[in-house]
């Protein structure tokens, strides 16, 4: 049936073999999602964020923000620019870039671009035909804006800064030689308190994008994200953060947590 997505074992992240292996936490790869539409935009980009199990819409102050919290853009104070590589099992790749860019008063812009590729399958016609190969491309184009609200505007009532983002996307789908697309939407807020607490809110797929590859329209569906973080200092040079995540989709919570050690600002343990 062409309508069917072909299904391979969802491939674990490295990382996360290495975090699971360190630390025994069955967050960063537990309850796999592969046969949902979407899956691959919601395995998670960026080392820092995946190695705290994705625990980053509560923190969310680089350029990843564009993917994890589009709020978290506004934390911004310089361009920002950042990449990732990940090579999976079964011939799959993933690939991420964003960017970020403070435009002072009027918050921050991002963009990203996420592509998952895997190769390897193959079809037939009938059960006595010669198998050949075909590839499965997933794309995600992402732009972003987020803004700080004015403290004159939320001090009275939450004490605390709140930061707002809106995301839109496109979807980009091909099966062999089969493709479709679809626009999307989300929206995200992070409120922190002092340096210490913070939390991110996001509605993944908000405006849910819709793919049709043949004749059936396939939406994404709509995910709630919830992202706490703590972080406290350690005397001079070190620097702690808590981190955890729950995500709700398709009926289930989807739970992670993580931490991570900083010396010096300048090189972490998670």
């Amino acid at each position: 049936n062409s309508e069917i997505f072909p299904i391979k074992t969802p491939p674990i992240p490295v990382v996360c073999i290495l975090i699971m292996a360190l630390s025994s936490a069955p967050a960063c790869g537990a309850q796999p999602d592969g046969g949902l539409p979407g899956s691959f935009s919601r395995e998670g980009v960026g080392a820092r964020a995946l190695g705290i199990a994705g625990s980053f819409a509560g923190i969310a102050d680089d350029a990843g923000a564009i993917y994890w919290n589009p709020a978290g853009l506004a934390l911004l104070i310089k361009p920002e620019l950042t990449l990732n590589h990940i090579t999976l099992f079964a011939d799959t790749n993933n690939d991420f870039i964003g960017y970020g860019m403070p435009l002072k008063k009027f918050g921050a812009l991002g963009v990203g671009y996420l592509r998952q590729a895997s190769g390897d399958f193959q079809k037939r016609e009938t059960p006595f035909d010669t198998p050949a190969g075909f590839a499965i491309t997933n794309s995600m184009l992402q732009l972003g804006w987020g803004i700080k609200l004015p403290p004159a505007y939320t001090s009275n009532i939450i004490p605390g800064q709140i930061n707002l983002g809106l995301g839109i996307k496109n979807i980009a789908q091909q099966i062999d030689t089969v493709s479709g697309s679809g626009a999307g939407a989300d929206a995200g807020l992070l409120y922190r308190h002092g340096k210490d607490f913070s939390v991110g809110v996001v509605v993944w797929n908000i405006l849910p994008p819709s793919v049709t590859l043949v004749s059936k329209a396939v939406p994404f569906p709509r995910v709630l994200d919830i992202a706490p973080a703590y972080t406290r200092s350690i005397g001079k040079d070190l620097k702690a953060t808590l981190a955890a995540r729950t995500n709700y989709f398709a009926g289930r919570f989807h739970p992670g947590a993580g931490s991570e050690l900083w010396y010096l600002n300048k090189v972490a343990l998670r």
